[in-house]
Parts: structure tokens; C-alpha cells; sequence
């Protein structure tokens, strides 16, 4: 079996904030979209790929609004002993019903800890 970690192995991330007019990013939460997308035509289809893909939580400085994965197999939300999150796939070996697998969320962001603005 294939073991393969997607932490780089994405096509592509978009990442979109909806703010408008001014915004202070240090008084005010900010949403964005993220379109997180696997290309999946690398693989070897011809033998089991079991994949982890990490994914966001809430914590005291964001809120996940919408979590969305489409993928025609099944995913496991696991969460380690830190919180940390990841869904693990696996696809199974012959022919594949799709190029890609899309995660899609939208995340609520609230100003971080950090340098005053002044800095």
C-alpha cells in the first residue's frame, strides 16, 4: 500500500477574504474562502493510496463557518491529542472515478495576538 501525506501536494489553494470597505485586521474578524484542490493523476492507480489532509478547527482566534469535502470515497476526520485535524482518505486501487479531491471551507478569522499596528 501507498501511504501519501497531501501537505504539498495540492494543485491549488485559493484563498479569498470578504471584507468591505476600511478594515482594521486588528479589531475586526475577517471571512475567507479557501478552495483547497488534490490532483490526483500522479497516483498510482493500480495500488491503494491512503491519504491525510489536514484541516481547520476552531480555536480562540477562528471559527470554521462551512466545511465541505467532495469526494465520490469516504473520509475519517481524526483529531490527534494536540486538536490538531486532518481527513484521511483512502482510494482504493483500480480505476478511479475522479482527478481530483476538493475540500472547501469558509473560515471566520478574529484579530490575532501580535505587534500593535503603531510597529
Amino acid at each position: 500500500m501507498t501511504r501519501f501525506f497531501c501537505r504539498f501536494a495540492c494543485l491549488w489553494i485559493t484563498v479569498s477574504g470578504v471584507m468591505a470597505g476600511e478594515f482594521d485586521p486588528w479589531t475586526e474578524a475577517a471571512t475567507y474562502q479557501i478552495n483547497y484542490v488534490i490532483d490526483l493523476t500522479s497516483l498510482p492507480k493500480q495500488e491503494e493510496v491512503r491519504m491525510w489532509v489536514p484541516l481547520p478547527t476552531n480555536n480562540q482566534d477562528q471559527r470554521v463557518i462551512r466545511s465541505e469535502v467532495r469526494s465520490p470515497w469516504p473520509s475519517k476526520e481524526i483529531t490527534d491529542n494536540r486538536g490538531n485535524k486532518v481527513a484521511e482518505i483512502l482510494l482504493p486501487a483500480g480505476d478511479r472515478s475522479t482527478d481530483t479531491i476538493s475540500f472547501h471551507y469558509e473560515i471566520e478569522r478574529s484579530p490575532g495576538i501580535g505587534l500593535d499596528k503603531r510597529y
